[in-house]
């Protein structure tokens, strides 16, 4: 059910690059308008991690005994998951930012950074980070699960859901406090996906597709009626849209009606490695003067060339997690476990 889920990490991450590339674009002189609201609207990717994320982890812990061995198990490979390949790139754009903007480092929290405890992009070393210090906290979350029933941490999901929802009505006022971060609006898209996960196994009908996929599509729309890039408004239209695309991927898989192909799935495994390198890239693509080349030419060879630069990003991007992302994972993952097997041998000696 999660080849198509696939597909949506794919593109989310490729909405993302368009959204950072769009300033470079737009100085290019690009005038392709579908690449303009792509990156305008570029930043609902993130609204889709987050619902993802939602899915994944529920669909990794409902199923799983609730003892210890089990949350510590999880914990260690979401945080692998997360930190390894971050901490990989952390020193690259640090190196980066004391080569072409040391000015901006004054700013900047190292300690933030590197644990992922702030979500202010405009403290951390890597921008797109802030996002992942949202990812941590929910999955702090759901390790805690693992202490009671899955029936109860359904039950806790939908209060927490309601618990937020109300807080977004009446008593939001963003001031970047502590419960400013634990009640972020942005919750909802992580519990969306949760929830989403839930009804996929009650309601499956290939009669939904048609009801969920034109009520994202809606939702979207009116996300960009209003303008809603920031508070509650956000998770409301692109946020809840993120949530029934989701919900329609997940309903076309079960249905067989398409299942992507197996680039698309390689997409997917790499958008993770997508999101952490691809400001790097842009940084390449300024500093050694491609974009200032590709400004001075004329149509079409200005449009293939800023597309071939992206195409090339994303190659990159599957490269680098193949090779380097992939195999550190699966080797402190290989590490974690027989660390827990001689733990379990002394212990029973």
């Amino acid at each position: 059910m999660f080849a198509n889920v696939q597909l949506l990490r794919a593109i989310a991450a490729i909405l993302v690059v368009l959204a950072h590339a769009l300033p470079h674009y737009e100085v290019m002189g690009g005038s392709f308008t579908i690449i303009k609201f792509l990156g305008q609207w570029g930043f609902t990717g993130v609204d889709i991690f987050f619902v993802i994320s939602g899915l994944v982890v529920s669909h990794t812990t409902f199923s799983k005994q609730r003892t210890m061995g089990n949350a510590v198990e999880f914990a260690q490979h979401r945080f692998f998951r997360v930190y390894l390949a971050y901490w990989l790139f952390l020193p690259v754009y640090y190196f980066d930012l004391l080569k072409h903007y040391p000015d901006r480092l004054h700013g900047m929290n190292i300690w933030d950074s590197i644990l992922l405890i702030n979500p202010d992009m405009f403290k951390l070393i890597l921008p797109v980070a802030w996002s992942l210090c949202f990812e941590i906290y929910f999955y702090i979350l759901f390790t805690l699960s693992f202490f009671v029933s899955v029936n109860i941490v359904k039950r806790l999901l939908y209060l927490f859901f309601l618990l937020i929802i109300l807080r977004c009505l009446f008593f939001y006022h963003p001031d970047r406090s502590a419960i400013d971060f634990f009640l972020s609006p942005f919750l909802l898209e992580f519990l969306s996906g949760a929830i989403v996960y839930q009804l996929i196994q009650r309601f499956s009908a290939a009669w939904l597709i048609p009801l969920t996929g034109v009520t994202a599509l809606t939702l979207f729309a009116c996300g960009v009626m209003l303008q809603a890039k920031n508070g509650p408004v956000r998770m409301y239209t692109f946020g809840f849209s993120a949530a029934l695309l989701v919900y329609t991927a997940m309903l076309i898989d079960k249905n067989k009606v398409y299942q992507v192909k197996k680039l698309f799935l390689e997409m997917g495994n790499a958008s993770y490695t997508l999101y952490l390198v691809h400001l790097l890239a842009l940084t390449i693509f300024y500093f050694s003067g491609l974009r200032t080349l590709l400004s001075h030419m004329m149509l079409p060879v200005r449009e293939v060339g800023y597309l071939l630069f992206l195409v090339a990003t994303i190659a990159s991007s599957i490269i680098i997690y193949r090779t380097i992302e992939r195999p550190l994972y699966k080797w402190a993952c290989s590490l974690s476990l027989r660390h827990a097997r001689i733990k379990a041998i002394v212990i029973n000696k």
